[in-house]
């Protein structure tokens, strides 16, 4: 029952914060976003001619598989250093 009351007066309380706030209407070039984006795109289709997308696909791999390497790297070890005799945080 305590419960209950806490979750209707979250409720209540997010509902009223969310009045506060006016009814958005998206502005026209985002809800007609599609209408300048693909006609990019179309125009970008006959660059891979020109463009050797294997090997800039070779390379962003690369460079975010190093960036996920070194954010597993910070992470074991701030990891470890909570752990007692080992990161010296014991």
């Amino acid at each position: 029952m305590i419960v209950q009351w806490l979750i209707d007066v979250a409720t209540g309380f997010a509902a009223w914060f969310a009045s506060l706030f006016p009814v958005w209407e998206p502005p026209e070039w985002l809800v007609h976003l599609d209408d300048q984006v693909n006609p990019v795109l179309d125009n970008l289709a006959g660059v891979g001619a020109w463009v050797d997308w294997t090997f800039i696909l070779a390379v962003v791999s690369a460079v975010l598989l190093c960036w996920g390497i070194t954010l597993s790297i910070k992470v074991l070890r701030a990891v470890a250093s909570y752990l007692p005799f080992i990161g010296g945080a014991g």
